[in-house]
């Protein structure tokens, strides 16, 4: 019998069962990736990170990332809930007022920076992979066809559809109106099938109207073709989102940190926030960091074998 300590972190937020949930397995080393699947399949969240002792000795641990049906190469939200875990758990050293975790994953070293006060994480940024922007061969009718929206609602807003990643990429998607976004019904076949053609992993849309003052984008992420049919806050979609932004001139850009906040999970009853800073040279992004709060909720056995 095999005994694996697991436990639940919500990011994006520090109010239990708000937020993006993530399954946290410290300690993975050993365990191979049809059980790391089997796992992240039984616990059934969005995504669960395993950490394991890193293979680069510029790394402090190696992350790995399973949606219920397949491992994905960077999740945001999972990253900061297992930094948050490290922290809270005192499995690093912690030093004040930032504590660096340099995590290993599959898109190379990502270094999160862990804001401590009185010994305890208060908001945690991961520094993703090199922004990219791209157009792409889509029809728009087919993907407000997939979203079951009217196509005006898309071409309204007089942005592009494109292809952005900070690591892991998405199609983002504006829309004019925020009552447009709560009530979105996609068709998940349709945007599977759109995301499978175009390899990416979902369908990011957004919408300048807010519910609250301070944000500056409110948003919906679809990813069925990783097995989530809609993530709560996503870390990776809100970092390509940022540079999407900057990438159009859509928002006010300020040299050399640009901020974007995004509301998101609200039509899920998970609310919560994720904050973006773009570093901008000559008006394009070169480097996104995302960032939010988290919280320990759950910590448990799962005995296998």
């Amino acid at each position: 019998m095999v005994i694996i300590q697991v436990s639940k972190v919500d990011a994006f937020t520090d109010k239990p069962l708000e937020g993006n949930p993530a399954g946290v397995v410290f300690g993975a080393d050993g365990l191979s990736e049809e059980y790391m699947l089997k796992i992240a399949s039984e616990l059934n969240i969005s995504e669960t990170v395993f950490i394991l002792k890193p293979t680069s000795n510029k790394a402090n641990f190696k992350l790995k990332f399973y949606t219920p049906t397949s491992e994905v190469d960077l999740c945001g939200h999972a990253t900061i809930a297992a930094s948050y875990f490290l922290v809270k758990e005192g499995r690093i050293k912690v030093i004040e007022p930032t504590t660096i975790i340099r995590f290993e994953t599959n898109v190379g070293i990502i270094p999160v920076e862990v804001y401590i006060e009185k010994g305890k994480p208060k908001i945690i940024y991961m520094t993703q992979a090199t922004p990219e922007v791209k157009t792409v061969n889509i029809n728009v009718e087919d993907v407000a066809e997939a979203l079951r929206v009217n196509v005006d609602e898309i071409l309204g807003t007089n942005l592009p559809i494109q292809v952005a990643s900070t690591g892991l990429p998405f199609l983002i998607i504006p829309v004019k109106s925020l009552k447009t976004l709560l009530s979105l019904k996609p068709n998940l076949l349709k945007v599977y099938e759109l995301s499978e053609k175009l390899k990416v992993a979902g369908f990011h849309v957004f919408t300048f109207e807010t519910l609250d003052r301070e944000s500056t984008v409110h948003t919906r992420c679809f990813a069925p073709y990783v097995g989530v049919f809609e993530d709560p806050v996503t870390g990776t979609a809100n970092g390509a989102l940022g540079a999407y932004l900057v990438w159009n001139n859509a928002v006010k850009i300020i040299e050399p940190y640009t901020t974007i906040v995004s509301e998101q999970g609200y039509a899920m009853r998970r609310p919560g926030k994720a904050y973006v800073e773009v570093r901008v040279q000559d008006n394009k992004p070169i480097k996104v960091k995302v960032g939010g709060k988290a919280i320990l909720t759950l910590k448990g056995e799962l005995r296998i074998k």
